[in-house]
Order: structure tokens, then C-alpha cells, then sequence
């Protein structure tokens, strides 16, 4: 170590005719002391971004969903029995049946699509964090409620007990339901997009009654998820399709990962130019 600091103290601290070579030195050495320190701040702050978003998508998504190769879903009993085979798989925590299909919703002149997602609540509370962003109200139960994105209440001018209608292709007509909670994830599209209601209110809705779109499942390890989905597509068979979180967001990360990939790229070349520097 001794030996490093005496040659870059003589190349540094030169004699009186030679200021100008440590001078040059010294713009060299910290032009490359930025261009390193920008390239580890910037793939910081872009790996600290990623895992706030995969906080936020695993917020709002399971971990794992199954769901069956019939268009029309799953029976309620059908989920009860693929709950017990998984409930002896160790890398599974927690299941919850849901329901999804797209509606539109109105209010007065004012008309949309979202997406309707229905929950049983005890179940949903043990496998997403949709109540750790419930902004107002509670949860849908079995008085029929809806929880709503911030954006879409501010949109339609919607709060705690106002009421709206919701339709869809498979309905025999609108159904009004008053709104019971309003949630805000921090991602505008689930904000402005999505819709909770409880699973027997979404099935009125969609016009499938005793049916159900599949499981969500937690799993110990969410960045394990990938892994064990596969193992969990052997135990349940290939009737059953099953997706990992990654999978449902996988245009968002990416692009993500390319952004990622570009800024290495452009604050290497930055380095490098002050590696010629010194050179």
C-alpha cells in the first residue's frame, strides 16, 4: 500500500516546472471521481425506483394466479379443492379466490371502462396489501360495496356512499352499488382503472353467477416467484395455467430493464472518456 501512495504522490506533488502535469492530474483524477460517482448514484437510484414499483405491483397483484383453460372459469367448489391440494406446498402462504372481467361504470352523463376485480375480503387480506392503501371507507362485504381508485373517484366526483352503475356484456342489466371505500396505490393506471367489489357483487355484475376466474396465491419467497411456479404448474396439471407477477407486469419491467441497460451504457462512456483523461 505504501508503495501505491509514493507513486501517486510523486505524480501528483511534481517539482516546481512540472505544476502544470499535476495540475492536469488533478481535473483527470476527478473527472473520473464524477463520472464513477454519477454511474453508482444513477444505478442506485434506478434499483431503488425498481423495487418501489415491484412494492407497489405486489401492493396490488398476487404473487402467483391460477387460473383453468375454460372460458367461463372455475366453480367455487373446484377452488375449494385446488386450496387443499396446494395447502401442503410449503413455498405457498396464503390463497384467495377472485373474479375479473370488464365492466363499465356511470355515473349521470359520465361513462368508462375499468376492470372489475372481485375479492373475497378475509381471503384478499392474507394475499395482496389492498387494505394498507385503502384511502377512505373499508373494504367491499356483503352489503354489496365498491371500492374504487382515487383518480377514478376524482373523475366521477364519487366519495364514501355516493352510488353508481355498473354494467357488463354478460349482465341481464346495470347494477347500482354505492361506493365504500377509495384506495390509491400510487400507480395512476391501477387508480384510474381498477375496481373492487366483493366476489358475489362481481359475478351479479359480469353475469356469472357461482363461477370465478381462479386463485391468487401468496408464496414465502415473492422473487422466488418464477421458480415456483413451475413447480406448481406439476402439481396442479396443465388444465390449469399459472402466472407469476412478473409475468402479468412483464412490458412494464422490461422497459424497465432496457432504461436500465442505457443508463449503464451512457455513464460507462463517461468513465471512459475520463479514463482517456488520464491516459
Amino acid at each position: 500500500m505504501m508503495c501505491e501512495f509514493f507513486v501517486s504522490s510523486r505524480y501528483l506533488l511534481a517539482k516546481q516546472k512540472e505544476r502544470f502535469i499535476s495540475l492536469t492530474s488533478l481535473i483527470s483524477i476527478l473527472g473520473i471521481s464524477v463520472g464513477v460517482a454519477a454511474l453508482i448514484v444513477v444505478i442506485g437510484v434506478m434499483n431503488g425506483f425498481d423495487q418501489e414499483l415491484e412494492s407497489k405491483v405486489m401492493g396490488m397483484n398476487a404473487h402467483l394466479v391460477v387460473i383453468t383453460e375454460e372460458p367461463a372459469g372455475m366453480t367455487t367448489d373446484e377452488a375449494a379443492k385446488l386450496r387443499q391440494i396446494l395447502k401442503g406446498y410449503s413455498g405457498i402462504t396464503a390463497a384467495a379466490d377472485f373474479i375479473s372481467g370488464q365492466a363499465m361504470i356511470s355515473n349521470g352523463r359520465q361513462t368508462s371502462g375499468v376492470l372489475l376485480k372481485g375479492i373475497e375480503p378475509e381471503q384478499e387480506k392474507d394475499v395482496t396489501d389492498i387494505v394498507r392503501y385503502l384511502k377512505a371507507g373499508s373494504l367491499p362485504s356483503a352489503n354489496g360495496g365498491i371500492v374504487i381508485g382515487s383518480e377514478l373517484a376524482k373523475r366521477f366526483s364519487l366519495g364514501i356512499n355516493d352510488s353508481a352503475s355498473f354494467l357488463s356484456l354478460g349482465a341481464k342489466g346495470p347494477v347500482q352499488r354505492k361506493i365504500c371505500g377509495i384506495f390509491t396505490s400510487g400507480m395512476y393506471e391501477y387508480d384510474l382503472n381498477m375496481v373492487i367489489a366483493g366476489i358475489k357483487t362481481a359475478q351479479e355484475i359480469l353475469g356469472a353467477e357461482n363461477m370465478i376466474s381462479g386463485l391468487e396465491l401468496k408464496t414465502a419467497q415473492p422473487l422466488e416467484a418464477h421458480k415456483i411456479k413451475k413447480e406448481v404448474q406439476k402439481i396442479l396439471g396443465y388444465r390449469y395455467w399459472v402466472r407469476s407477477w412478473m409475468d402479468l407486469n412483464k412490458n412494464l419491467f422490461s422497459a424497465l430493464k432496457l432504461e436500465k441497460i442505457v443508463m449503464f451504457v451512457i455513464l460507462t462512456l463517461i468513465v471512459l472518456v475520463a479514463c482517456f483523461n488520464i491516459a
